[in-house]
């Protein structure tokens, strides 16, 4: 279970990123530079 101060702050990612809150912030950065580990 997340921290009550993270939850609404996650779900807005979720809605704004499509369900990816993590990865859509991740993904939209990779996307336009390169993988640090590749």
């Amino acid at each position: 279970m997340l921290p009550p101060a993270l939850s609404p702050a996650r779900k807005q990612r979720e809605r704004s990123t499509g369900g990816m809150a993590s990865n859509g912030a991740e993904a939209a950065e990779n996307s336009a530079k390169p993988l640090p580990w590749k």
